[in-house]
């Protein structure tokens, strides 16, 4: 086993792993073994095909391997299997106030619009945003009900 190093080898030692609070993407953090910067690498949303290896580098130092020598994914991915129940409501209550929001953002438009339109299509089109707002607003989220 030689001991020198491979300059061709470059490798990203793991030391986090965090669940986007809005998407729910895993999120490996790993330090650059040559610069040690902090570099953050999406692990797509399952919490059983979150893969390591070789990863185009985000630190200038080149392509570089994510290794987990202390074994973060492991002892992480036992404390977000833990807190996925919760998770999974959260995300469906953010995904609800998104859509409210979309919803009060097109009635704000609605309402504007209606202000250079002859009277009778301004109601109309203030109710028809008014009900569409209402309508979100009273939808709860699957998780709520």
């Amino acid at each position: 086993m030689s001991t020198t190093h491979d300059p061709d080898h470059r490798t990203a030692h793991v030391i986090g792993l965090e669940r986007d609070e809005e998407d729910g993407t895993l999120l490996l953090r790993a330090r650059c073994s040559e610069c040690r910067k902090t570099v953050l690498h999406g692990a797509g949303t399952d919490l059983d095909a979150v893969q390591l290896g070789w990863r185009v580098g985000h630190c200038g130092c080149g392509d570089y391997e994510l290794t987990d020598p202390h074994r973060v994914v492991p002892q992480r991915l036992r404390v977000l299997r833990r807190e996925d129940a919760s998770f999974r409501e959260h995300l469906q209550v953010a995904a609800h106030r998104r859509r409210v929001e979309d919803a009060e953002e097109a009635h704000r438009r609605a309402l504007a619009e209606a202000r250079t339109l002859p009277p009778r299509e301004a109601r109309r089109l203030r109710r028809e945003a008014a009900e569409v707002l209402d309508a979100v607003r009273a939808a709860l989220p699957e998780a709520a009900e």
